[in-house]
């Protein structure tokens, strides 16, 4: 940067602030179903928004970085690390005011103008100091350019898709319900028919932030800005131990994954657990080369932030404790300990506010898993699990074994969307000779806590989507043994050099590919730009909406909706009972021994409707273990419909019926 440029960046940030505040204040988000150019200030809005995050995420880490006295002598690294510490500080504000029962978009933006204050200070006093971040991509060799291009044209594409509104089935079930009712009662609360809720949710409190301002697409742009973050990240990281070409193999295998951008460009929270757990493990490694204190508090803190966005990130303190512990030449036995702790200590102090929050409302940590809770007996705690751990082929010795097979050859078991293309990196497997090389190397030790990582996440429910911590590891460690390889061939064989490279590249072009086909099915430019209104695209995006939308313009406002097999409550809003767990009318169909009881309990909590979502039922058929879906399915179909319901309207997956049994 120049002289110039950097000498205005105090000025250009509070400016920038300034002019979303005003375009905020004097064009409102459009309406559900209005058309028009609003729709493009509505994007950029949202664009600005999350620049705006960002840049506060990134001056609230490099404080923390500078006071800690640690940088790395990779900017791009440094960028990272501090934007995932700050951005964990962000949330945690919002989730303070939650605590307190100060949560609105004014203490929300307060909170906001503090931290950009904040932030825009430590602009003031760092400047430049800490480098070009971005230099590693300037003066590249034309192969690379065209890489760096298809890297950006995928994330274009996944840009235009992040701004469409929002229609994935978790985003709608929790990722933005859980805040939109936590913003509605201005405080965080425990949510019992809305399970995901009461786990621990960053992410979702950075989303928010855009909620407060009207802008639902912001969760979406964000955590595709949370994707590219973790895709540069795993670059940084791999530069830093593998030199140039090992960082451009691994950011190469990671974007070579096809779902990877899709995942981005939804409403989901998995990209900010996935960036703090693999910037933990990265921060162990920067302890590894730089034995200082400073990276072990980093290393406790991303890994807190970890934990503190998801129940499945625990998994992660072990492994890390383990590591820490086992180090080799790290000192006495008693120091070995006394740093274990230091890690330890900050990731527990980092997660804490999530788990004390649950042990005092609900007397469990981990609500409503385990020992369950308030409205959460043993039989119900018993059905989630048991829908959870459907997941997957099965759980014996020799299944876990085939994992590593059976995620490819039987995708579908394993996915929840798309699962077409779920699947890892089809270079993965080449880490099955990982444990066969000799080499001593700083990524060594990724191979047992990779396998660890592995194991642990085969002990519970064996979704794809929640390997996606690991796959930046495991893009390391392939793009290791790659770089050895052509490294062993020396600079003599030309063209079977090309090869590899050329691999990777191909698996890229799928990934664009793939972009393109994804953008033609869901045709998002219209609503984008405006020409076609959000209502509209909801209508044919969305399975329930339709009906939702019947719901909220034709019955009466005192009438409440059912939504059999159907979590996804966030348009709906107060006007439905959505059933996150989609198990609840099985609990409710086996728990009562005639229609007429089944419709005196729905009454009692003010039901006069039902939704049926066939495909939700036909999902949970598909993880049924213990049968008591289908159980539920035929009391529903043999003596619940024909005695109670009086059906009002039909499309191809939802059914609405009025209830009129007495």
């Amino acid at each position: 940067m120049s002289r110039a440029s950097i000498a205005s960046m105090p000025a250009a940030a509070p400016a920038f602030a300034l002019g979303l505040l005003i375009t905020r204040l004097l064009v409102p988000e459009r309406s559900i179903d209005a058309v028009g150019p609003r729709a493009i200030v509505d994007a950029l809005f949202a664009l600005g928004l999350v620049g705006l995050i960002l840049y506060c995420g990134r001056g609230l880490g490099q404080f923390i970085l500078r006071r800690l006295q640690i940088g790395t002598a990779d900017p791009l690294l440094a960028l990272v690390i501090s934007l995932a510490l700050g951005l964990g500080v962000l949330a945690y504000g919002v989730l303070a005011l939650g605590l307190a029962g100060r949560l609105s978009s004014t203490t929300v933006f307060l909170w906001l103008t503090i931290s950009g204050l904040f932030a825009w200070r430590e602009t003031v006093t760092m400047g430049n100091r800490w480098g070009d971040p971005f230099r590693a991509f300037r003066s590249l060799h034309p192969g690379l350019k065209a890489g760096l291009l298809t890297a950006v044209g995928i994330f274009g594409l996944s840009v235009v898709q992040a701004l469409v509104p929002v229609w994935d089935y978790d985003g709608l079930m929790y990722h933005l319900q859980a805040p939109a009712l936590f913003l509605r009662s201005e405080k965080l609360m425990l949510l019992p028919d809305l399970w995901q809720a009461n786990g621990p949710l960053l992410a979702e409190m950075l989303y928010l932030i855009g909620l407060g301002a009207k802008s639902e697409v912001f969760s979406k742009v964000l955590h595709l800005s949370l994707t590219a973050i973790l895709l540069l990240s795993t670059f940084a990281v791999a530069r830093r131990h593998l030199g140039d070409r090992g960082g451009w193999l691994a950011g190469g295998i990671l974007l070579g994954i096809p779902i990877f951008p899709i995942w981005g460009s939804l409403a989901y929270a998995d990209m900010a657990w996935a960036l703090f757990e693999f910037l933990a493990v990265a921060a162990f490694l920067e302890w590894r080369k730089e034995p200082r204190p400073q990276w072990i508090i980093v290393s406790g803190a991303l890994a807190g932030f970890s934990m503190g966005s998801k129940y499945t990130a625990i998994a992660l303190l072990p492994i890390l404790l383990l590591a820490f512990l086992t180090e080799r030449g790290r000192g006495t036995v008693a120091e070995k300990f006394r740093k274990t702790l230091w890690f330890g200590g900050a990731a527990a102090l980092v997660a804490a506010p999530w788990y004390i929050k649950n042990l005092i409302w609900a007397g469990n940590p981990f609500y409503p898993f385990f020992i369950g809770g308030p409205d959460w007996p043993a039989e119900r705690v018993a059905m989630l699990m048991a829908f959870l751990r459907s997941f997957g082929v099965g759980h014996s010795p020799l299944d876990t074994l085939l994992l590593p097979l059976h995620l490819y050859t039987q995708r579908a078991a394993f996915g929840t969307f798309i699962s077409e293309i779920d699947v890892p990196s089809l270079l993965f497997p080449l880490i099955l000779v990982f444990p066969f090389i000799r080499r001593q190397h700083p990524l060594r030790p990724l191979g047992w806590m990779a396998l660890l990582r592995f194991l642990l996440w085969a002990a519970g429910t064996q979704q794809t989507r929640f390997l996606l911590p690991l796959y930046p590891v495991l893009s390391l460690m392939t793009a290791w043994l790659l770089d050895a390889w052509l490294t062993r061939l020396g600079p003599a064989k030309k063209w079977t050099r090309i090869i590899v490279p050329g691999i990777v590249a191909g698996l890229v072009g799928v990934t664009l590919a793939f972009q393109v086909i994804y953008l033609a099915g869901t045709r998002p430019i219209p609503v984008v730009i405006g020409r076609e209104s959000k209502d509209s695209f909801l209508q044919r995006r969305v399975d329930d909406y339709p009906t939702v939308r019947y719901i909220r313009s034709s019955l009466e406002p005192t009438d409440l909706v059912y939504m059999a097999w159907d979590g996804q409550g966030y348009y709906c809003a107060d006007r439905c009972l959505a059933d996150a767990e989609q198990s609840q009318w099985t609990q409710l169909a086996l728990g009562e021994a005639t229609p007429s009881g089944i419709a005196a309990r729905l009454k009692r909590r003010g039901v006069t409707h039902l939704l049926l979502d066939l495909d939700g039922m036909s999902f949970l058929l598909q993880h049924d273990p213990t049968g008591s879906h289908l159980s539920a399915a035929n009391v529903f179909f043999q003596s619940f419909e024909p005695d109670c319901l009086t059906e009002l309207r039909r499309d191809e997956q939802i059914v609405l019926y009025a209830l009129s049994c007495e």
